[in-house]
C-alpha cells in the first residue's frame, strides 16, 4: 500500500514538472507591443497596467461625492440632540485613523465603526474626541453621547 501512495505522489509531481517546463508561454499581442514601445533606450522596463472597466464603476472615483459628504456634515450640524432611550452609547475607542463605538440596546451589544449598520440604523459618524455617535435612519438622524 505504501509503494501505491509513493508512485501516486511521484507521477503527480512528475507531471506537475512535465508540464509547466515543457508548455511554452505565449505573450499576447498587447504585451508584446508594450515590450516593443518600452525598448527605446532610457525606457523603464516596467510594464504599464491597464483596466478595462468593461461596464463596471472606476475604482478609484470615491463613492461619495465631496458635495454629498458636505450636505452630510451641515445636516450634522445642524442636528438637534434627540433623545434616543433604546440604543446607549457605552464606549468609545479611537486613534488617528479611525473610532469604534460600543452601542447597547437590551441584551444587545455592538462594535461599530462608520458605515456599519445597526438594526435599521446606519452609521454615519463615530468622533470618539466629541464622544458622540450619529445614527441615521432614512431621513431621521439621532445623536448618541456618553452618559457620564
Amino acid at each position: 500500500m505504501r509503494w501505491l501512495r509513493v508512485s501516486v505522489i511521484f507521477l503527480g509531481a512528475f507531471a506537475f514538472i512535465l508540464t509547466f517546463s515543457i508548455l511554452p508561454v505565449f505573450p499576447t499581442q498587447e504585451v508584446a507591443q508594450r515590450k516593443q514601445v518600452n525598448s527605446e533606450p532610457g525606457a523603464s522596463s516596467f510594464y504599464t497596467f491597464s483596466y478595462r472597466s468593461e461596464g463596471r464603476r472606476d475604482p478609484f472615483i470615491p463613492l461619495v461625492s465631496k458635495e454629498e459628504k458636505k450636505e452630510m456634515e451641515l445636516e450634522i450640524k445642524e442636528l438637534e440632540t434627540g433623545e434616543m432611550k433604546e440604543y446607549d452609547l457605552i464606549g468609545l475607542v479611537w486613534d488617528t485613523k479611525e473610532a469604534f463605538a460600543i452601542i447597547k440596546r437590551k441584551d444587545e451589544k455592538w462594535i461599530v465603526k462608520e458605515g456599519d449598520v445597526v438594526s435599521n440604523f446606519q452609521v454615519v459618524s463615530v468622533k470618539g474626541e466629541k464622544g458622540e455617535v450619529i445614527l441615521k435612519e432614512g431621513h431621521r438622524l439621532i445623536k448618541l453621547t456618553i452618559r457620564g
